[in-house]
């Protein structure tokens, strides 16, 4: 009997260990907040459709993978270019296409939360030049299924279907359009070195104001390899803040002041950086989607 009550003391542990890794399962709660109701022109970008907010357990840290979105309203899904997630400013998803039934699959790159963390994302929509006036156009998530977070249980609160509509009115939005001139000489390890040209230009009957400008590496370098990122003019004027480095593969920069550039005007900019990655790293940036610029149409100014 004796060595009966040693055997299950030696168990206590075990058990106590189970429960530790049963309680220890990350969870997961999601919900929505309504986008104010607003008018949108054809061919604007980084239009506010729904704001999602997650909040992880004290447990264990939660990756979220996707957000399965729905599109409603009296409109055509072709009206939309595509829906993406912001953090802030930051992108930090690819743009998803909508399908005609009006799925779309916004894949998250980096989402992770740790124990006890919070995040809002705000899922905007870019729509196109050619969409029809008067569509309606609201996105939703509809069950929990449609949030992968990877192994985490998920709970979608009740009212997490709220969202408004964005109404499609107006004239056209000006585009941002952009080229990349050849560098003149290749990128070297050092200080100041000249990593990329753009040349923006505007099309449409407005001016704009740009305000910010999201670049992705196309290349292998990451996070620190390049420091110290800024955009210039072709003269050397800074046109914007300096990023200490980039954010994985991508920087954004903000225009200090917002840069004002005319209807059918184009301008010339270098990015220039510090280079620390080895020639094994490779360097080209780009503007990876339409939106990735932000911009401003100045309206009456001729």
């Amino acid at each position: 009997m004796q060595s009966m009550w040693w055997a299950l003391f030696l168990l206590i542990p075990l058990f106590l260990s189970m429960e530790t890794v049963h309680a220890a399962m990350p969870a997961l709660t999601v919900s929505s907040a309504p986008v104010p109701v607003t008018a949108v022109a054809p061919g604007s970008q980084r239009v506010p459709v729904l704001r999602v907010m997650f909040r992880a357990t004290c447990d264990a840290a939660v990756t979220v993978r996707s957000l399965n979105l729905l599109r409603r309203g009296q409109g055509s899904a072709a009206d939309i270019a595509g829906v993406h997630a912001l953090d802030g400013w930051q992108r930090v998803s690819r743009v998803a296409s909508v399908q005609r039934d009006g799925a779309a699959i916004v894949r998250l790159g980096r989402l992770t939360l740790e124990p006890c963390g919070q995040k809002t994302l705000t899922i905007v929509a870019d729509i196109g030049a050619s969409a029809a006036r008067a569509g309606e156009h609201r996105f939703v998530l509809t069950q929990a299924s449609d949030i992968d977070a990877a192994d985490a249980t998920v709970l979608l609160v009740p009212g997490s279907l709220a969202s408004q509509t964005a109404r499609v009115a107006g004239p056209e939005r000006s585009v941002v359009t952009v080229a990349y001139p050849q560098l003149t000489e290749p990128v070297r390890y050092g200080e100041h070195r000249t990593i990329a040209r753009l040349r923006l230009g505007v099309e449409g009957e407005d001016d704009v104001r740009l305000q910010t400008i999201l670049l992705t590496n196309d290349g292998s370098a990451r996070d620190d390899d390049v420091q110290n990122i800024v955009l210039e003019s072709s003269s050397g004027q800074r046109l914007t803040g300096t990023a200490a480095q980039m954010d994985g593969e991508s920087v954004l920069l903000t225009f200090q002041p917002p840069l004002l550039i005319g209807r059918n005007e184009e301008r010339l900019m270098k990015l220039t950086a510090d280079v620390r990655a080895s020639k094994r790293r490779t360097i080209r940036f780009l503007v990876e989607e339409p939106g990735d610029i932000v911009a401003v149409p100045v309206r009456g100014r001729r």
